[in-house]
């Protein structure tokens, strides 16, 4: 069986709910919209039909990278997240924190090398369970949705619990709660009727390192520490 048909069968088998805790932190209830289930456009899809493999890579020439991080605008005052609420800090990535990470902590912008990854892990970022010593990831797609996802990266990136939400109504409309790996030279639409363009590549570099990018017209960030860390 072929690394895609392996892909298709396992994230077919189920795209249910990521609860999300009460979480009384900032710009909330712009995405406090999941209602337990999965719901939206995409919920009933498999990861594989949102992911393009190709035989050779051709990052840098056919393959464009945008090299920016989740760019967006949250409101004008800044409230830390309420860390008390939750046990998990993957559930913190909801209203302005997703919107625009960066107003909130340090990150790692545009692209990601499995040894930079290597040292987000060690961020002290608090995940609980599968989730656990990985990397948040947060993405702006090509058609200005949000998504976040927590990345584990041994010998390829797996992704997991990735959550895409309308940028205008904060709903969850791509939910996918089974790890999902990625194999060298692909390419991740995560905007369904979207033809062109792509969200997220993944492969050798040009200077040959393996690293997971955003698409040009794309954003990705990574946090490089905890929202709850004392300041």
């Amino acid at each position: 069986m072929t690394q895609r048909a392996v892909l298709r069968n396992a994230a077919r088998v189920a795209a249910s709910a990521l609860a999300v805790a009460a979480l009384g932190c900032a710009g909330a209830g712009d995405f406090a919209k999941e209602l337990g289930g999965a719901v939206g456009e995409g919920a009933l899809e498999g990861f594989a039909d949102y992911v393009t493999y190709e035989t050779e890579d051709r990052w840098g020439q056919a393959w464009t990278t945008s090299g920016r991080g989740v760019e967006g605008f949250g409101s004008r005052s800044i409230e830390k997240p309420d860390c008390a609420a939750v046990d998990d800090e993957l559930a913190l990535y909801v209203g302005d924190v997703i919107r625009s990470p960066g107003r909130f902590v340090s990150t790692l912008d545009g692209e990601l090398s499995q040894r930079a990854f290597e040292s987000l892990a060690l961020g002290g970022i608090r995940l609980t369970g599968p989730r656990e010593g990985g990397a948040i990831g947060v993405i702006q797609t090509t058609a200005g949705r949000y998504g976040r996802f927590v990345l584990h990266w041994d010998d390829q990136p797996i992704l997991h619990d990735l959550v895409v939400y309308d940028a205008e109504t904060g709903q969850a409309v791509l939910r996918f709660d089974r790890p999902m790996p990625l194999a060298p030279h692909v390419q991740v639409n995560l905007d369904p009727g979207e033809g062109e363009g792509f969200d997220l590549l993944y492969g050798p570099a040009p200077d040959g390192r393996p690293s997971l990018a955003a698409g040009e017209g794309a954003g990705l960030s990574f946090p490089m520490a905890s929202l709850c860390a004392e300041p």
